[in-house]
């Protein structure tokens, strides 16, 4: 077995016929292709050094997660008052012009309006 040394120790070079790449610390390695299924892998690199990812409001966030006619999208069961939250998100999804979108929520709950 070849091996390659990292800060003092030696790591396989291999498994299974393919190269293995030694961690290089965090954000020093951008994940590249794409899975079988899914999303893209992301990598911390991409996000702000002090790692906040929020947006500065909903609308930028469903810009940011890059939502698009046709998708479907769900919330958490444990989101109290689950149904308001999401009525903000038709809306906000209807002034980006996005259409066609469907809900899958693991449970909903009665809103109130307002």
């Amino acid at each position: 077995m070849e091996l390659s040394l990292t800060p003092g120790r030696p790591v396989p070079a291999s498994a299974n016929g393919r190269p293995l790449t030694p961690f290089q610390g965090v954000g020093a390695v951008i994940p590249s292709g794409q899975r079988k299924s899914g999303p893209r892998v992301r990598s911390v690199a991409e996000y702000p050094p002090n790692g906040d990812k929020r947006a500065p409001s909903l609308r930028e966030a469903l810009r940011q997660a890059g939502l698009r006619d046709g998708m479907t999208i769900s919330s958490h069961h444990h989101l109290r008052d689950g149904d308001g939250v999401m009525l903000r998100v038709f809306d906000e999804a209807a002034a980006l012009g996005v259409r066609g979108l469907v809900w899958a929520p693991s449970a909903a709950f009665p809103a109130t309006p307002g």
